[in-house]
């Protein structure tokens, strides 16, 4: 006589989901999901002119500056703007888009460590239609010393954490971390 055939654990059949039913979400214990979307933002960057002439021509003393390559730059933009959005929701005053005709916010300053030594790209970033922003880089300088305006936050990037720093009255504060 052989085994007795055993009962498995295993799901049988077609597993279905109760799009009707209320379960915990982040704001609330008993919520129904309604929509789930993703929306399109479209992003052009430009380059200023000074810009331009530091990459081909180097600085005021005819140094050539090494690590700004346009690549690398539109790189470093580009893993930044999740880093910028997060720092835009929940950190309080904190305002990185420039409305063209209206008050500005001060340029944003992103830095990275590189093997050029430490990469700073002044950026601003300008609404120009629905869903559509222009991010202008004025300059960049791989330097350990970069100066920074009053008022300018700087939002330092190491792989997928960054920390938002604020630069007033001389002084760097520590604002949040990601």
């Amino acid at each position: 006589m052989g085994k007795r055939p055993r009962i498995s654990n295993q799901k049988v059949g077609e597993v279905i989901i109760d799009t009707e039913q209320y379960i915990a979400n982040k704001g609330s214990k008993n919520a129904r999901k309604i929509l789930d979307k993703t929306l399109e933002t479209h992003i052009e960057i430009w380059f200023d002119k000074h810009f331009w002439n530091r990459y081909q021509f180097g600085d005021d003393n005819g140094g050539e500056r090494k690590g700004i390559e346009p690549l690398i730059i539109q790189g470093l933009i580009i893993e930044s703007l999740t880093h910028i959005l997060h720092y835009s929701f929940y950190v309080p005053g904190f305002s990185f888009l420039n409305k063209v005709g209206g008050r500005s916010c001060p340029r944003l300053v992103l830095k990275k460590n590189t093997v050029d030594g430490i990469l700073n790209v002044v950026i601003a970033f300008f609404y120009t239609d629905d869903h559509k922003y222009e991010i202008t880089v004025y300059t960049a300088m791989c330097v350990d010393d970069f100066k920074v305006q009053d008022g300018q936050y700087i939002i330092t990037l190491d792989g997928a954490n960054s920390i938002l720093e604020h630069f007033r009255r001389k002084t760097f504060s520590e604002i949040d971390h990601l």
